[in-house]
């Protein structure tokens, strides 16, 4: 048996979930149930929209993309993990972008937005981008 998920948003869902879990056979598999909040993932279009932004800001500066990016999360993000090098430098790590959900992603592409904006007057051409949100 595939693996099945089941978003439960209104009263119909949750009937048809009951119902199929009800339709299930027991054996010969014991099946496991996991139930959580559901996490939006971030669309493609939003990813997009990011490396677009990340792509403009770094030719105006002579960054590569991952580079600003880096910039941009040391900028606005918390680090998940540090370590103090031999050296006597610290590597710092931060959430991975393909790990934010939907709301995680928004707000860090308005602050990179509004840095874009306002220190590099960089925007993204609204009607270009009006529908990725």
């Amino acid at each position: 048996m595939n693996a099945q998920k089941i978003i439960l948003r209104n009263e119909a869902l949750r009937q048809r979930a009951v119902e199929r879990i009800e339709s299930l056979e027991l054996e010969p598999v014991t099946l496991e149930m996991v139930i959580r909040p559901h996490r939006a993932k971030r669309s493609d279009m939003q990813n997009r929209r990011l490396h677009k932004l990340l792509g403009m800001m770094a030719d105006y500066t002579g960054d590569d993309i991952e580079s600003m990016k880096l910039e941009m999360k040391a900028k606005f993000l918390e680090p998940i993990a540090q370590k103090r090098l031999p050296n006597g430098e610290t590597w710092v790590q931060f959430k991975s972008t393909a790990d934010m959900g939907v709301r995680e992603l928004n707000a860090f592409m308005e602050q990179v937005e509004a840095f874009a904006a306002m220190e590099l007057q960089i925007t993204l051409p609204a009607q270009e981008w009006a529908d990725v949100r």
